[in-house]
């Protein structure tokens, strides 16, 4: 469109003087300033002519416009001599003028869509895009190219205090393992635990009829060990014995994850061949579901991990009873903390998680397993400063119990789950979040649905 500009005389004495502006136009096509006519000076006629004939040029102009006029205003300019009103009237006709061409061609550039003039309401939006750049969106983002020169503000790398609705033109190219604590951060695991089951015919029923009638807000099941009466520990261990479990388990309609109890691996009195018959029957158990957890197994294929919705879950073989070997399960609990230690440092302390749950079987003894849990200890107090909820998730004492601030650490949690099925199977909500001060009382939650035993 073109401009409008004013500029004052200032070559008038002041008593001759006119109170309106001198209107110039731009023309829009090349930016000429077109004012030939209003600037024009008796200089700028033809050189070519005689002085005699100058005169008598201006003097015709002088009469042609209102008649004669005295001879003191005979070398004004050709703007000096039109009224008042009338130079209004002919500039109020130029720019009503330029405005109509103006209009004509925007309507002509835009085709059918409609011109929204200030405080006025457009009739109808077009779909359409226009040509004209504008702050606005577009009604078609999917054709609109966002010019970084309409960006309201200038951009920075600095977080603005003032949150906008609009998306960011230049998005993250990861998510941030590390974002700030709120309440939408917060997000949540449910899952059952069962353990030291089933010791006889009528557990079995029992226990086909629990994994059918399973609650389905649960994301998986974990059996913490047992899957044999202890008072059986002069009875060899047969491999039907944990097929028929292995059967039982399966009717489930969530994953299963199992680890092992003493009274089916190291309490065997033919205990390498009860280690072989649980790895063949039991070895990537959960795999026979379709679900989406990644699990990792380690070399020793009782051992796994994953994280899953902020939280680090093991399952390791943590098993009670009598130890046919001190030496050798002292060292493997050792070693199995440092497959943990490992895991936390690779997960939790880099970002991926924010809690710990470690599923084992044994009730933890100071003799048998103070090379795991030792250490563990000093870890969490240590580098940890008790600043990751941790959960220890156990069976082997056939009764419930919650410990919090286990082994003196206020991060710290131990649940153990009830034995058969007397009691339903325990549901354990795993709350994560990325607030600063989250602790195991908030991450860990449980439900013994004794409900359900009304």
């Amino acid at each position: 469109m073109g401009q409008l500009q004013d500029d004052s005389s200032t070559e008038l004495a002041a008593s001759e003087q006119l109170p309106s502006p001198i209107l110039t136009f731009v023309d829009p096509n090349n930016g000429k300033i077109h004012d030939e006519f209003l600037q024009a000076k008796p200089d700028d006629i033809d050189s070519g002519s005689s002085s005699s004939e100058q005169e008598a040029n201006q003097t015709e102009l002088n009469q042609g416009l209102e008649g004669p006029l005295p001879s003191d205003q005979i070398n004004k300019r050709p703007w000096q001599y039109i009224s008042y009103r009338k130079r209004l009237l002919l500039g109020a006709l130029l720019l009503i003028t330029i405005i109509s061409a103006t209009l004509a061609s925007a309507i002509s550039q835009s085709g059918s869509g409609s011109i929204k003039l200030e405080n006025e309401t457009a009739t109808a939006p077009t779909l359409k895009p226009s040509s004209i750049t504008s702050d606005m969106p577009s009604l078609d983002p999917a054709n609109t190219i966002i010019s970084a020169a309409s960006a309201p503000f200038e951009s920075s790398s600095i977080p603005s205090d003032m949150p906008s609705d609009m998306p960011s033109l230049t998005p993250s190219s990861a998510p941030t393992m590390n974002p700030t604590g709120t309440y939408k951060d917060k997000v949540e695991t449910i899952f059952y635990a069962i353990g030291d089951v089933p010791y006889n015919d009528l557990e079995k029923v029992q226990l086909r009829d629990r994994m059918i009638n399973l609650p389905q807000d649960g994301e998986f099941l974990v059996h913490l060990g047992d899957i044999r009466s202890g008072k059986k520990r002069t009875e060899p261990c047969r491999l039907e014995q944990y097929q028929q479990v292995r059967d039982l388990l399966l009717q489930s309609k969530i994953p299963v994850f199992i680890i092992p109890g003493d009274n089916e691996w190291n309490e065997c009195p033919n205990h390498q061949d009860g280690e072989r018959f649980w790895k063949e029957t039991f070895h990537d158990f959960d795999k026979r579901w379709n679900h989406t957890i990644q699990v990792y197994r380690h070399p020793m294929p009782e051992l796994f991990y994953f994280v899953h919705k902020r939280t680090l879950f093991f399952g390791l073989n943590l098993v009670g009873g009598k130890m046919t070997d001190y030496e050798f399960y002292f060292n493997k609990f050792r070693y199995e903390f440092e497959v943990v230690k490992s895991m936390i440092d690779k997960y939790v302390v880099a970002g991926n998680a924010v809690n710990v749950v470690i599923f084992g079987h044994a009730f933890p003894k100071d003799i048998h397993h103070r090379s795991f849990f030792e250490p563990l200890r000093d870890y969490i107090d240590g580098k940890l400063k008790n600043k990751v909820p941790i959960l220890y998730l156990n069976g082997d004492k056939h009764f419930y119990q919650s410990q919090k601030n286990y082994m003196g650490q206020s991060n710290f949690h131990r649940l153990q789950v009830d034995s058969g099925t007397i009691h339903p199977p325990l549901k354990v909500a795993i709350t994560a979040s990325y607030a600063a001060e989250w602790n195991a009382t908030e991450a860990f939650r449980h439900d013994r649905m004794l409900s359900l035993m009304l």
